[in-house]
């Protein structure tokens, strides 16, 4: 069983989950393959305790059953066979996620329902070939004289065992995967609840195939709990900033040219009351 660890370290290194005036994106990548049965861990906030599992099992079975060929019963050979492979995910440690692949740019919102186990992916088929068996009786026959007596088997019907093939496809990325021509990439949404209950989003970018086989690629992980949504494989909108207030600048020079303006004016109207 392989097991991998992937501990994401940025240079915003652990995330400490403190509520920020402003929030920004830290973002990384996982780069992992999913190929092969195992557990595929990632610690996307860097304290060393895994936030997600991703567990892959794959299982085949094959079997050829030889034709049988007895003095009272013989049968024709066929063969059985089943294969089982599947990708769920586990989050913990505070972490919860969305159960269907997001496109990019789709909104998760901190009131979305989020769980902690899911089967992403599934897929699962058994068949048997067909056969055919007969049943038969042992009689024995002589010459008229009771002599040169031999044995031999009487058959009966020939009866056809039917064969059979069943298949089912299950899992919360099936669906998607099927429209896309059997795998699909998108993002899963995600949230981590702190001990005081604050919430922080984000995104792990994946891709997988109807048996659950894909590649864990990139990750963003909002910084700042005053983010109530986040758009899947985008950084969060920018807070708006304050308006700046306009005021009017006015010079010291310009005020003493209308003070002058006035002086003059009253002086001018003295001089006309003088003169007459």
């Amino acid at each position: 069983m392989n097991v991998v660890n992937c501990a994401i370290k940025s240079s915003i290194a652990l995330f400490a989950f403190s509520p920020l005036a402003s929030a920004s994106l830290i973002t990384g990548d996982v780069n992992q393959q999913i190929s092969g049965q195992g557990n595929y861990y990632v610690d996307l906030d860097g304290d060393s305790v895994n936030d997600f599992n991703f567990y892959h099992y794959d299982y085949s079975y094959y079997n050829y059953t030889p034709a049988v060929y007895g003095s009272t019963y013989r049968r024709t050979a066929y063969t059985t066979s089943s294969e089982n492979q599947y990708t769920n995910l586990t989050a913990s440690g505070g972490f919860s996620f969305l159960a269907s692949p997001l496109m990019l740019g789709e909104t998760i919102s901190a009131d979305d329902n989020f769980i902690t186990f899911g089967m992403l992916a599934q897929s699962y088929e058994n068949e048997r070939t067909a056969y055919n068996y007969q049943y038969g009786s042992r009689r024995r026959y002589c010459n008229s004289w009771g002599k040169n007596c031999r044995y031999y088997t009487s058959w009966g019907n020939v009866y056809t065992a039917q064969g059979y093939s069943y298949e089912t496809q299950t899992g919360s990325w099936i669906d998607d995967a099927l429209a896309n021509g059997g795998s699909v990439s998108g993002y899963v949404g995600f949230k981590k609840t702190d001990e005081q209950g604050n919430d922080y989003l984000g995104w792990l970018e994946l891709s997988l195939n109807t048996q659950g086989e894909g590649t864990i690629g990139s990750y963003g992980l909002a910084s700042g709990s005053n983010i109530s949504t986040l758009n899947a494989g985008e950084a969060p909108a920018p807070l708006a900033a304050p308006q700046a207030q306009v005021t009017t600048d006015v010079s010291a020079p310009g005020v003493l040219g209308l003070m002058s303006l006035g002086i003059g004016g009253l002086a001018l109207a003295r001089r006309r009351r003088t003169s007459l």
